[in-house]
């Protein structure tokens, strides 16, 4: 396993060039991680390097999230070469929700990020935490959508396909700096939002009341904008009402996508990585750990693809009118690594997978 932990060091090295004891920490980091699958330190010290104590080990990793600072760029570079194609989906989200709020203590932790959306979950691309409860503002929205733009090439811009968004990712300043940057966007709006024809105005609902997919043919002018629209009545109080930049089904095709991103704060968190167990409180710290569990999940989706590849097969459950897998790449990969890990067998085989070669 030496040897592999060796591969793994010259790996990261290659795409996130920093001195060798950063290097050196950060591999038996990801290791540790996929062992023990939790954030928390006292259980990552006791695997994160058998050969010195246990409150060596902690110490080591309460300095390398106080004064360990990722290079964004090359993060984005790295997620976006491996994942990304020419016609990216990308989903903005963020991980607190008014019925289930995250904190620890009085310190809420509130993660606003946009995603690709690939193979059935999402891959970090950029984030923020809001250091707040409620919704990001239209403000941070901006910040960070342009903060992702300006790590990418121009090439690499013209590949997005659309943004996806839910309900509370609406405004006309958000909205307008979306049109201005020429990006596609499909987001759900609520119910009650205006929407103007002509001289008319009424609200969302009342253009949408029909069981079946509704696809308008002409804009309507809603938040101000002249844009495309399709929706449907879901049941008595829940609509679908989607307002894009984009004509016809693509809507909500494209927006069916958006949901891969609470599949991915789901993997971060009780399904994979429990993030909920972090007793960090400084926002930057909790960002570096955010980029040590993005790139251990990079590594277990590419880990899941390569199992597929050399024939193994998931389990399918079957349901009345539908079938579904029992076990995500994520899932497949995870394990496949952790059992690796845990037994301390060579992975040399599983490291080129992280620069797809």
């Amino acid at each position: 396993m030496k040897d592999s932990k060796e591969m793994l060091k010259q790996e990261i090295r290659a795409y996130f060039p920093v001195d060798a004891r950063r290097i050196d920490l950060l591999a038996r980091l990801i290791i540790a991680l996929l062992q023990v699958c939790t954030v928390n330190y006292a259980q990552l010290a006791l695997a994160l390097n058998e050969q010195v104590k246990v409150a060596s080990n902690f110490k080591r990793l309460q300095r390398f999230f106080r004064e360990f600072h990722f290079a964004r760029r090359a993060y984005v570079q790295f997620v976006w070469q491996q994942f990304a194609s020419s016609q990216t989906v990308l989903a903005i989200d963020r991980t607190h929700r008014r019925a289930t709020p995250w904190k620890f203590g009085k310190h809420h932790i509130n993660v606003l990020m946009i995603s690709i959306v690939y193979q059935g979950t999402a891959i970090p691309v950029v984030w923020k935490l809001l250091g707040k409860a409620g919704d990001a503002s239209q403000t941070e929205r901006i910040a960070l959508t342009r903060a992702l733009l300006w790590f990418l090439t121009d090439e690499q811009k013209v590949t997005i396909q659309a943004l996806t968004a839910d309900r509370e990712f609406i405004g006309y300043q958000w909205l307008t700096y979306l049109l201005g940057q020429q990006l596609d966007f499909v987001i759900r709006i609520r119910k009650d939002a205006l929407v103007s024809h002509g001289p008319h105005t009424t609200h969302a609902y009342r253009v949408f009341a029909t069981s079946q997919l509704r696809i308008l043919r002409k804009s309507r002018r809603v938040f101000g904008l002249s844009l495309h629209m399709s929706g449907q009545q879901l049941s008595n109080s829940e609509w679908l009402i989607l307002i894009s930049t984009l004509k016809g089904k693509q809507m909500v095709q494209l927006y069916q996508q958006r949901w891969k991103i609470e599949l991915l704060f789901g993997c971060l968190k009780s399904r994979g990585f429990s993030f909920e167990d972090t007793h960090l409180k400084h926002d930057e710290r909790i960002s570096t750990m955010i980029f040590v569990l993005a790139i251990t999940l990079c590594w277990a989706i590419k880990t899941g693809e390569w199992l597929l590849e050399q024939g193994y097969t998931i389990p399918i459950r079957q349901f009345k009118e539908r079938k579904e897998y029992l076990y995500s790449l994520f899932r497949i990969g995870l394990d496949q690594l952790k059992v690796l890990m845990l037994h301390h067998l060579e992975f040399k085989h599983l490291i080129p997978l992280l620069s797809c070669t």
